[in-house]
C-alpha cells in the first residue's frame, strides 16, 4: 500500500484522517480502530460489506473475480448494445470525455479489476492519483495484479470500502468514474448522494450503465435480472438520479441499452 491513501481516506467509525502505519494494517489514531491491509489493498470493511444485492454476492466468487475483465468485460458491451463496442472504443470515449480533468484525485467507483482506473492513469504527463474502491477484496486483488503488470502502482491506491458509505471527505474528489456498476447497487440513490457529497463542486461524474429495454425479449430478460437486485432505468429516469443529487447531465451517447453519461456536480 502506498501510504499517499492515507492523506485522502477517512475513517469509517469517527470521519477522522489520523492514521498510523502498523504491520500490514493501518490504526486511526482518533478512535483506534484497525484495518488490514494485504497485497496492496487498504480494508475498511474487515467485517464485509453492508449493502449487497445478489448479483453483487457473484463477485466475491473466485471464478468470477478471476475471469471478469478478460473472459466478459471485453465483450460485454458488444453482446449488450448489438454493435461493436470493445474496450479501445469505451476507453477512448472516457478518456475524451475527461480531457479536461487534467489532474487532482479520482475515484473509479466499484471498480472490480480496475479498467477505469488504469485508463486514467495510463495518459503521461497528467497530474492524476487514482483510488480503485470496490466491496469484494477478490476484485481488488486482481486488479492489484493488473495494476502491477500495467507499472502504475505509483498512482493507482486499492480501497476495500462501499459506494453507499464512502470513506472520503465533502468537496474532497477531483472526479469519480464508474463502469457498469450503477444498475448493481443495492441502493443506487444512496451511493449517487454520495458521490454528489464527496466531489468538488463542477468536478465531473461518468457513468456507464444499462437502460431499461422496449423490447419484448431483452425486457424478460431484465426482469429475471432484477430478481438479483439490478436496476433500470429509462434515459430520463438516470437524468433525474443524477439531477435531484446535485449532478447536472453535460453529455451523453447511448449505444442500444448501454449508456454513457458525464455529469457534473453543481456550483462549480
Amino acid at each position: 500500500m502506498d501510504e499517499k491513501i492515507l492523506h485522502w481516506v477517512v475513517c469509517p467509525q469517527c470521519a477522522e484522517r489520523q492514521w498510523r502505519t502498523e504491520t500490514e494494517a493501518v490504526r486511526c489514531e482518533s478512535c483506534g480502530s484497525r484495518y488490514p491491509v494485504q497485497n496492496g489493498v487498504l480494508n475498511l470493511l474487515p467485517g464485509g460489506p453492508h449493502f449487497l444485492t445478489a448479483a453483487q454476492r457473484t463477485n466475491f466468487w473466485a471464478p468470477v473475480a478471476w475471469g471478469y475483465e478478460d473472459l466478459w468485460r471485453r465483450r460485454s458491451l458488444s453482446l449488450l448494445s448489438g454493435q461493436p463496442l470493445g474496450l479501445e472504443r469505451e476507453l477512448a470515449l472516457l478518456n475524451e470525455w475527461l480531457a479536461d480533468a487534467q489532474g487532482g484525485v479520482f475515484l473509479d467507483l466499484a471498480c472490480s479489476h480496475g479498467l477505469y482506473a488504469r485508463a486514467l492513469a495510463g495518459p503521461r504527463g497528467l497530474d492524476r492519483e487514482i483510488i480503485a474502491l470496490d466491496s469484494s477484496p477478490r476484485m481488488l486483488q486482481a486488479a492489484a495484479r493488473k495494476v502491477r503488470q500495467a507499472q502504475l502502482a505509483a498512482t493507482v491506491h486499492l480501497l476495500c470500502a462501499e459506494g453507499e458509505s464512502l470513506p472520503f471527505a465533502a468537496d474532497s474528489l477531483d472526479g469519480i468514474v464508474c463502469g457498469g456498476s450503477l444498475n448493481e447497487f443495492k441502493m443506487a440513490e444512496l451511493v449517487v448522494a454520495e458521490a454528489g457529497r464527496v466531489l468538488k463542486p463542477g468536478a465531473p461524474y461518468f457513468s456507464m450503465h444499462l437502460l431499461s429495454s422496449g423490447a419484448a425479449w431483452p425486457r424478460r430478460l431484465q426482469g429475471l435480472a432484477r430478481r438479483g437486485g439490478i436496476h433500470f432505468w429509462d434515459a430520463d429516469g438516470v437524468q433525474a438520479l443524477f439531477a435531484d443529487r446535485g449532478l447536472r447531465l453535460v453529455r451523453r451517447a447511448r449505444f442500444g441499452i448501454v449508456e454513457f453519461a458525464l455529469f457534473k456536480k453543481e456550483g462549480g
